[in-house]
């Protein structure tokens, strides 16, 4: 299934035209696309699209 959601104020670094990138999801991948040039981003190999534990909090710890 395909899921597009535009980012707001995204300029794209192509043909530098405002509020014409949408974040692409597919079920495998995702991507950035210009709506107005074609222009395609690819996540970086490597990256994940779910962000890592930062930090847990235990507010019955003193530090």
């Amino acid at each position: 299934m395909l899921k597009r959601r535009f980012i707001a104020g995204a300029t794209c670094p192509k043909c530098n035209a405002q509020d014409t990138l949408a974040l692409v999801a597919t079920d495998d991948s995702s991507y950035v696309e210009c709506v107005d040039c074609g222009h395609v981003q690819h996540e970086p190999a490597g990256e994940s699209g779910t962000p890592g534990l930062i930090a847990t909090f235990d507010p019955n710890v003193d530090s």
